[in-house]
């Protein structure tokens, strides 16, 4: 997991936000949406550039379903984005750099070998950017709070 500083920020906001108007929690709402967007696009085309194309698996997890969840109190608050298993069984393993599937002709299922990072590697580099964006939304919002 990749974390970044401004948690304590983001409870800070969140406790404020319960008492300002609903347009200011849905403005940090629109915020988070499109600053995760570039990381989710990031990884989707990390999955077609670094995993097999033959078998088609780096189009197969380019389909896994991305979302982000929001964490906005208590220990561990934040934001992070999480990969769904509806198009792969356990994208986590293939990240590691492990697939599991089914060949013909041999034991029923093998474990090969594929580029690691296809995930972890796009969230890290672009977690500065999306971090700034956040914080920039957060200290706008609260600037906001107090002038209402």
């Amino acid at each position: 997991m990749i974390e970044a500083e401004g948690g304590e920020k983001l409870v800070a906001l969140a406790k404020r936000l319960r008492k300002a108007p609903k347009e200011l929690r849905s403005e940090l709402t629109k915020a988070i949406t499109q600053a995760m967007r570039p990381l989710k696009e990031a990884a989707k085309k990390s999955a077609i550039e670094k995993l097999p194309r033959s078998g088609g698996l780096g189009k197969r997890v380019a389909k896994t379903t991305l979302r982000h969840k929001r964490k906005m109190s208590g220990r561990g608050a934040g934001i992070r984005i999480e990969a769904q298993t509806n198009a792969v069984k356990d994208p986590l393993r293939i990240d590691r750099g492990r697939v599991r599937h089914p060949t013909f002709g041999h034991r029923p299922w093998v474990l090969q070998d594929v580029r690691k990072g296809w995930f972890t590697e796009p969230m890290r580099e672009g977690a500065p950017a999306v971090q700034q964006e956040l914080l920039q939304a957060m200290d706008r919002i609260a600037r906001k709070i107090e002038e209402s």
